[in-house]
């Protein structure tokens, strides 16, 4: 239960610092749409905006991994958080709070059912 918790609680905090960079990109760029416009960045902004949220499309299998293109000073964590979007942290949240309640709820059921037959 502990490590479950350590777990979910490390993944909500990366969560949370990937939507707080997407929500810095967007008002970055909607704050000076006058300038995005007049340097026709549009196209650069959507781009930056999707590298912070994630596209789903880009995954095999809709699970996210981190990118293959490493620098010789990068370790794995380094890698690992600066390919972090809200979508692949939001996905790993889901699937470990899910397997975590199937089983909850399987070990509960379960022992009932053990112990009512």
């Amino acid at each position: 239960h502990v490590y479950r918790t350590l777990v979910v609680s490390s993944l909500s905090v990366g969560y949370q610092d990937a939507l707080g960079e997407a929500q810095t990109r967007s008002t970055e760029a909607l704050g000076s749409m006058r300038t995005v416009q007049s340097f026709v960045a549009e196209n650069r902004e959507f781009e930056r905006y999707r590298e912070a949220i994630g596209d789903p499309d880009e995954f095999r299998w809709w699970f996210p991994r981190p990118s293959s293109k490493k620098g010789a000073d990068d370790n794995p964590k380094q890698q690992m958080k600066k390919t972090a979007t809200t979508y692949s942290v939001g996905f790993c949240k889901s699937i470990w709070t899910s397997a975590f309640y199937v089983f909850l709820f399987g070990f509960g059921f379960g022992s009932m059912y053990i112990a009512l037959w």
